[in-house]
């Protein structure tokens, strides 16, 4: 291989031997022409004639010389440069640029350099950009992306798809998918539409860090312009959340639906009951009449919270909110609770701030409804001479609102879905002590909706916290608001 030094200096070699060759040829020519003239003149004195040749010879060359030498020296340095610049542009700089020489022969291809360099700077800062633009748009999916080359092996890869497959993002460009990615469905989705040449729609279930998700893959063939198949690409959608959303909303309308048609049900029949016998006896017609007005109410209160539920799923702003005290709202919800009488259970409302007001921004009534069913749900599941604390503080600029009872208790099972609408733990004691189901789930939307948050601690046998967090009106806004 020649290097560039050995290149560089050939180059003006070469040039300066053709004109010397061309000079050549014109002092042979000369000398001939000055041949036959001296001939024609000095026939009669040869030796005259042949002086006269050589010394034209010797001029023409000497001048040849000169003019190819100073010739050769111009030509290489309009060309030097412009070797230069082609050279820079090889190693991929465009920064370069030919310079032009008023009246040279090698202003044009200067020109032409230059013009070639823009395009190719133009074009190269087009391609960056696209590739910039399409790291980002693959980067920021929420679906995982692989393709794949004939070979079988990776090109592209986004980090969606490293983190559902549980392999390294960076280190697998180039790899085969069969070392690469180690769930056999992926690698047979991916292989056969290889092979096949056709798209495809799969959904499966994968394990993956994030536990096991439920994911839609669709495959499809990687074409060329010629539409030669160059590949193929997979997109992984990860419907794990819709999946359990058909879930609660097929549960829900089970629930809802069965909730609905107990009290329709005892009602109906205690009124064709009724109905069917005029003469019954009156102490009979007094228990049934009860009976219906029991079941209207479970059946009212229902309703009652499906529209509430109803409406804090569609309320997500704070239009309406004001100031409150939540302090207040605890203390009026436990005194207008009956149940703490008719149960004999001890409350106790104990804060660890003094007489200071406990201020948040939000709409009473839906904060009232939320605290007084956390406190009715500790009462309910609390045996007779047990005992429900409720506790107020603030904690990270939030008032926390913290119900402890003494009751049963939830299993561990049952922790992560205790706020689901109509989940009960016991189905059984939970109809023998009333409630519709919601009273919770309720509870969580309120705090939602207020920016908080709601927790629980339990342990069955061993009575049940709920923690209940609304954040503090900020300083500004208190010393801001008017004076009523």
């Amino acid at each position: 291989m020649v290097s560039d030094t050995d290149s560089k200096t050939r180059k003006p070699s070469r040039l300066l031997w053709r004109l010397y060759t061309s000079y050549a040829i014109l002092i042979v020519v000369m000398g001939s022409a000055f041949g036959l003239l001296a001939r024609e003149h000095f026939s009669d004195n040869p030796e005259a004639a042949g002086k006269i040749i050589l010394l034209s010879c010797i001029v023409a060359t000497v001048l040849a010389l000169i003019l190819g030498n100073l010739l050769q020296r111009k030509v290489s340095g309009q060309l030097e440069p412009l070797t230069q610049v082609a050279e820079a542009y090889s190693r991929g700089d465009f920064s370069q640029r030919a310079p032009l020489i008023l009246d040279s022969e090698t202003d044009r291809l200067a020109c032409a350099l230059n013009s070639l360099a823009d395009d190719l700077q133009e074009q190269i800062g087009s391609l960056r950009a696209e590739h910039n633009r399409l790291r980002v748009i693959l980067g920021g999916m929420k679906d995982g992306i692989v393709a794949i080359d004939n070979g079988e092996r990776i090109v592209l890869i986004n980090p969606i798809a490293s983190r559902l497959l549980n392999i390294e993002h960076r280190s697998n460009r180039g790899r085969e998918i069969l070392e690469a990615i180690r769930s056999n469905k992926v690698n047979d989705l991916l292989l056969n539409t290889l092979r096949t040449q056709r798209p495809s729609e799969s959904e499966f279930q994968m394990i993956t860090p994030l536990g096991e998700r439920t994911i839609v893959a669709y495959t499809s063939p990687l074409m060329d312009a010629s539409q030669e198949v160059t590949g193929a690409l997979a997109v992984f959608h990860d419907i794990t959340e819709v999946r359990r959303l058909e879930m609660v909303r097929q549960d829900f309308v089970a629930n809802v639906s069965h909730e609905l048609k107990t009290p329709i049900t005892a009602i109906r029949g205690l009124a064709e009951t009724l109905e069917e016998d005029p003469s019954m006896a009156s102490d009979t017609r007094v228990r049934f009449t009860r009976k219906i007005t029991k079941q209207s109410h479970r059946l009212s209160l229902l309703v009652s919270d499906l529209l509430a539920l109803a409406r804090l799923e569609e309320h997500s702003g704070s239009d309406g909110f004001a100031p409150m005290d939540l302090r207040t709202v605890v203390q009026e919800r436990i005194t207008s609770l009956s149940r703490l009488e008719t149960h004999q259970i001890q409350a106790r409302v104990t804060s660890d701030l003094g007489k200071q007001p406990l201020l948040v921004l939000g709409e009473e009534e839906e904060l009232r409804q939320a605290i007084g069913n956390l406190i009715d749900n500790a009462l309910k599941y609390t045996p007779a001479d047990g005992e429900v604390q409720v506790s107020t503080g603030i904690t990270d600029d939030k008032v926390h609102i913290e119900v402890r009872d003494s009751g049963i208790g939830i299993g561990t099972e049952h922790l992560e879905r205790i706020f689901e609408r109509f989940y009960r733990v016991d189905k059984a004691r939970s109809r023998e002590v009333g409630g519709t189901g919601l009273g919770l789930s309720i509870v969580k939307h309120v705090c939602i909706n207020h920016g908080g948050d709601i927790t629980v601690k339990s342990e069955e046998g061993a009575g049940s916290v709920f923690r209940m967090q609304i954040p503090l009106i900020p300083s500004k806004k208190i010393h801001a608001a008017p004076q009523s």
